[in-house]
């Protein structure tokens, strides 16, 4: 795999690939950049948020909407808008190939936007190998935009945190319960009349206001209503300290040399309305701008020196350094949840441009050589049980000294990513004493749909508890 230009991703079938130039692709990806505290990220972001507008009629308990803004207006007011939709071409044009999924919101309510059908459509027109999704409240739903959803998306989330009017009203900010279940219903019709319709979700945050029911309760309310449709349940999100009411004293008795080294610098770009490069999709002010659009192409920006600085402090951990440029990642409960822990998502580009169709990877090849390149195949995938294995099993049997220091090197770059996660057991204790779990804050519980059940069967699994959960690795 190399990059032909700024945003045109090459990539060679495996079966081609020699071991070298398998070592040389494996140098190439997000994971291995991550690993080694890499300012440059040779691979184009996993995922990027492109926001339609920071415009929203809701005021949920669990956003931190409220203090988002690029500043204030002369009169004081946050500033808000709509991305131009010339603005919105440019950059679609220069989204990489080998890109894997695009979110068409980031802040706001994204239904909102006066031209969001064209952008749905002119996305999926430019990008249709794209997975292309969207989060909505559902509160602006028409047939119009229901359709054009249901025809240009891949996948939809369903945001809905409390299920009578009451709760409903102080969970979102919004006296709009009736009409969301209704436009809700006329989309779940819509989708069943689809020949190939979007994976859609309910996406239900944990908060004061659905306390009281359990996740089987929460299951059930949902899909004896829509039964097409998904559930998934998580932990809130404190938005990097603004909502306090989420956030964990956990921030005030770690040590910060020990807090993880979020994957996000390494596979997620979030752009504004205006063009203007955040942090991350979570960022709580929208004040830090790591490169502009409007004056920069996608990748220029990526690996520009917003982005370098902003790498190199993640990974130095310095959290001060990062407040000072108004990043907030040192008091992320993000941190020691789902999104910034698995390898999955860091490994996604890799794991779709460097696959084996042979079917060979990890299986018992007996070769230094051939174990070699297992592990590499795993390594790319996210694997790193199965790559620990390999490169070790090559650097034991090998009898060539060249080829064994070099699988004792990979070895070595496994045991990099691995020790990423070394202080697994110290994050346990810390969360344990706010009453929490890393199962609690990690793991996403979902209910599926008994028509995508099967069609989810290789990236979700059965707990003990009955519980299904993504497979994800930690």
């Amino acid at each position: 795999m190399s990059t032909q230009s700024s945003h045109d991703v090459h990539v060679l079938p495996s079966e081609a690939l020699s071991l070298e130039q398998l070592e040389a692709a494996c140098r190439e990806t997000a994971v291995f950049a991550w690993s080694q505290g890499s300012e440059l990220c040779p691979e184009p972001p996993q995922v990027i948020y492109l926001c339609p507008t920071n415009v929203c009629n809701h005021r949920c308990c669990t956003c931190g909407y409220g203090a988002m803004r690029r500043g204030r207006k002369a009169d004081g007011s946050p500033q808000r808008g709509y991305m131009d939709m010339d603005l919105f071409r440019k950059i679609v044009s220069e989204l990489p190939r080998g890109f894997r999924r695009a979110y068409l919101q980031k802040t706001g309510e994204s239904l909102l936007h006066p031209q969001i059908v064209e952008m749905m459509r002119h996305l999926k027109e430019m990008r249709p190998e794209y997975d292309r999704a969207m989060h909505t409240n559902a509160s602006v739903l028409t047939p119009e935009l229901a359709r054009a959803m249901l025809e240009n998306l891949t996948f939809v989330s369903l945001s809905i945190f409390a299920f009578d009017r009451e709760a409903y009203r102080r969970a979102h900010g919004a006296d709009h319960f009736e009409r969301v279940m209704a436009n809700i219903a006329m989309f779940h019709d819509a989708w069943d009349r689809m020949e190939s319709p979007p994976k859609v979700y309910f996406d239900v945050v944990r908060n004061v206001h659905n306390a009281q029911l359990r996740d089987e309760e929460i299951f059930g309310v949902l899909q004896e209503r829509f039964p097409r449709f998904n559930v998934g349940i998580h932990f809130p999100f404190n938005f990097q300290g603004i909502v306090e009411e989420y956030d964990n004293r956990i921030f005030s008795a770690i040590d910060p040399a020990r807090m993880p080294t979020c994957i996000h610098p390494w596979d997620m770009m979030a752009i504004l309305w205006d063009g203007v490069v955040g942090y991350c999709v979570g960022d709580p002010l929208e004040k830090a701008a790591l490169g502009d659009l409007r004056r920069q192409t996608v990748m220029e920006a990526w690996n520009g020196p917003g982005y370098r600085e902003f790498r190199r402090l993640a990974a130095a951990k310095d959290f001060a350094a990062l407040r000072k440029r108004h990043i907030h990642c040192g008091s992320c409960n993000w941190n020691f949840a789902l999104k910034s822990q698995v390898l999955t998502t860091l490994c996604m580009h890799a794991r779709h441009a460097i696959s084996d169709p042979s079917g060979q990877a990890g299986q018992p090849l007996f070769t230094g050589r051939d174990m070699l390149r297992a592990g590499l195949l795993n390594y790319a995938r996210g694997d790193m049980a199965e790559a620990l294995k390999n490169t070790a099993f090559a650097e034991i049997v090998s009898r060539d000294e060249g080829l064994r220091s070099r699988a004792g090197w990979w070895k070595q770059r496994v045991l990099d990513v691995l020790l990423m996660r070394k202080d697994l057991e110290y994050w346990e204790e810390l969360l344990r004493k706010e009453g929490l779990s890393l199962e609690s804050v990690h793991v996403s519980k979902y209910s599926l749909a008994q028509e995508q059940a099967a069609l989810t069967a290789d990236t979700h699994c059965r707990t003990a508890s009955g519980a299904t959960v993504k497979k994800d690795a930690f």
